[in-house]
This record gives structure tokens, sequence and C-alpha cells, in this order.
């Protein structure tokens, strides 16, 4: 099966962290691109000839951006030159090529409750899935686990009204008890139905 290529152009770019840029990408001609289910990533083909993959950080319809993408990446101190190559080379109105979106990482509808764990840039795929969760109305947590405040991405998503009273935020630097997760605690509490989902750096998976 041929895989189909989609040609987007980068709506916009935003710092989110001083490490994390977003891109929301959009149907050259204003049509919706193809959708998705949260969970879902899509191949970036960037300057330089390099390919990477990427988690779409945006529930179908977040936002009033529906038919579009939105994308975390971060900047690696070991880039072999994908992320370089976003940071330092991507322009908004450029034209990238991708692949359509596909999914190997799905919310399991079954679940009476959900408990999502995220680290760092690996929020991007959970971000998604937490909006699905909330537009659903269903039993979830997400957990967020960043060095500081600085170094949040997303964080007004994290902020909105429908996602904030689902959300526990940990931080490295955190002063107060608010802002620190007990993680072997947390996964002792573990009733019946609850699925696990996690994402991040390997040292924090």
């Amino acid at each position: 099966m041929v895989e189909r290529t989609l040609t987007v152009r980068v709506a916009r770019i935003r710092r989110e962290t001083p490490e994390i840029l977003s891109f929301e990408l959009a149907h050259p001609w204003g049509r919706d691109l193809p959708g998705f289910e949260a969970g879902a990533h899509i191949d970036v083909k960037m300057p330089g000839g390099f390919a990477r993959q990427y988690s779409l950080a945006r529930a179908p319809g977040m936002d009033g951006a529906a038919g579009r993408y939105l994308i975390g990446v971060k900047r690696e101190g070991a880039s072999r030159g994908g992320s370089a190559s976003m940071h330092e080379r991507v322009r908004e109105g450029d034209l990238l090529p991708i692949s359509a979106p596909r999914n190997t990482f799905p919310v399991q509808a079954d679940g009476r409750r959900h408990l999502l764990l995220a680290g760092g840039i690996g929020m991007t795929p959970l971000l998604a899935m937490a909006q699905h969760l909330a537009r659903r109305g269903a039993d979830f947590t997400l957990c967020v686990f960043a060095r500081s405040r600085e170094h949040l991405a997303f964080a007004d998503a994290l902020a909105a009204p429908e996602l904030a009273p689902h959300v526990r935020l940990h931080l490295d630097d955190g002063a107060s008890v608010n802002e620190k997760i007990d993680l072997q605690a947390l996964l002792r509490e573990h009733a019946d139905g609850t699925h696990l989902y996690m994402c991040g750096p390997a040292g924090f998976m």
C-alpha cells in the first residue's frame, strides 16, 4: 500500500519553552486536513532531507482549529539534524510534506478511568487524549512532569477550563506540595478498570 503524502502550510510557529516550538499546520488552500483520533502522529519531511515522527498535540476540532494539526518539536542537544532543521530552517508560510495521520497509541474506550503520565515533550499525544476524554466526560487524570514552569509546554491548553480540573502538575523545582507528585504512591492507586498511558524521555519512562 502506497502511503499518502500531504502538503501543508506552516500557519503558525509559537515558542512554548526555551527548547520547544509548536507548529500549527494547515491545508495550503484552506481546506480541512484529513481527520484523526487522539494519540495519532504524522511523519514530517523537513529541509535537509530529514524525516521525523511527531504526535498531534491537539484533539480534533479543539480551539476552533478544525482541520488543522498541531505538533511540538523539542530542540535536542544531540540532534542529528531533524529538530535543528525544524527550529532553524522552517518559517511561517513554508510548505512541508507530511504523511497522513496514523495511530498506534489510541485511547481505549472501554477504560473506566484513565491515568495519563506525561514527561516533558511526551505531553504532546497525551494532551490530545486528555482533551478528547474531557469532551467525552470521562474519568481521567493528566499528570504532567516538567523541570519548571518555564519548561512547561502548552501551558495555555493545560489551564483551559475543561482540562484544568483534571491536571496534576509536578515541577522539579516546585516549592509547594501541590507542585510535587509521588510517582510510586500514585501508581499504587490502581483502581479496577484504570488504563495507564505514558509518554516521555527514556529516563522518565
